[in-house]
């Protein structure tokens, strides 16, 4: 999608809403670009995800950075699906390299949200915001997306968010948890991401069964790492089947690092990048999510750069789903 922006009040980076058939079953709606505004300081910009007008995700930005969102559509008629963009005292909002895609869901899937547009809040420790609990029909394996919104209060506490599932935390960071956004991100949008917790919104956690879908690969780069390279240095990588289908990429990986830096996601003749930069420290989820159709064989990957100063990356991860 092109670059949308809007100097004030929520309208929409599409242009309108788009209308998705779910009588047949359910959808899953997968939203990402670079959020950014023209003028710096305190929280600037806002983007939300809507579903029949209802606002299902939301999150902001001041110096820019990865943005992101997610929406389950139970079955049921036609839904209208939009992006929409504000900026906030004064300020101009952008939405750059917007890409929004939308899939019916095979076979089974599971979700729990806590989507209401308020804040929880804990002081130490983690609270939890949605719990997904779910028996699967057969044995096999699933994916779970997880998404939040997230803000910081004060603003020299730190906003985490954390993804636990059979005992372990994703990301499986040691010793002290990273800061995910510093003082001066409010309402950043996370996508499978952690650490000390605050205040969050529109959590949500969807389970997909892999086994219906008509293929699936992936890779992990669990690792923490550096690199001041200004080349994307390789972390994940995939190649797809032969044979020919559409396909869902999704890919996500944490930097910490001050500076200029930024993450890209290749899938066929696609590139994705995102590039901003922070004068402190701060931890973000950099989320990709792309639809692409193959009539042979194609390599997908997740990199990342940095100029100047070193970036701390970990925990990349990328899927591709067939349908």
């Amino acid at each position: 999608m092109p670059t949308a922006s809007q100097g004030g009040g929520f309208a929409s980076a599409l242009g309108g809403a788009l209308s998705i058939d779910a009588r047949d079953g359910a959808w899953l709606v997968l939203a990402s670009g670079a959020l950014s505004a023209d003028v710096a300081g305190a929280q600037r910009a806002e983007a939300r995800l809507t579903v029949d007008g209802a606002e299902v995700a939301r999150s902001g930005s001041s110096g820019g950075g990865p943005w992101s969102a997610i929406a389950f559509l139970d079955a049921g008629g036609t839904r209208q699906v939009d992006v929409e963009l504000q900026g906030l005292s004064g300020a101009t909002a952008t939405l750059r390299d917007l890409r929004l895609v939308a899939f019916p869901i095979p076979g089974a899937a599971y979700r729990d949200a806590a989507l209401e547009n308020r804040f929880f809040t804990q002081a130490e420790g983690w609270v939890g915001l949605a719990e997904l609990r779910f028996t699967p029909s057969s044995a096999g394996r699933h994916l779970v997306l997880a998404h939040v919104s997230a803000t910081t209060t004060p603003a020299t506490d730190a906003v985490g968010v954390r993804v636990d599932a059979g005992g372990e935390s994703w990301p499986m960071a040691t010793g002290t948890p990273p800061h995910l956004a510093g003082a001066s991100l409010d309402r950043q949008s996370f996508f499978l991401a952690r650490a000390p917790s605050s205040n969050a919104s529109h959590a949500q956690l969807i389970a997909l069964d892999l086994g219906a879908f008509g293929a699936t690969v992936h890779d992990d780069a669990l690792e923490v790492g550096s690199t001041s390279a200004a080349t994307p240095e390789t972390l994940a990588s995939v190649r797809s089947p032969a044979a020919p289908r559409d396909w869902i990429a999704i890919g996500s990986v944490a930097l910490l690092a001050r500076g200029t830096r930024g993450a890209v996601l290749r899938a066929d003749a696609l590139e994705r990048r995102f590039t901003h930069a922070l004068d402190a420290d701060a931890r973000l989820s950099y989320p990709f999510f792309a639809g692409v159709s193959a009539a042979a064989p194609f390599d997908a990957s997740v990199a990342v750069f940095a100029s100047g100063a070193a970036v701390e990356r970990r925990e990349a991860t990328l899927h591709l789903l067939g349908l």
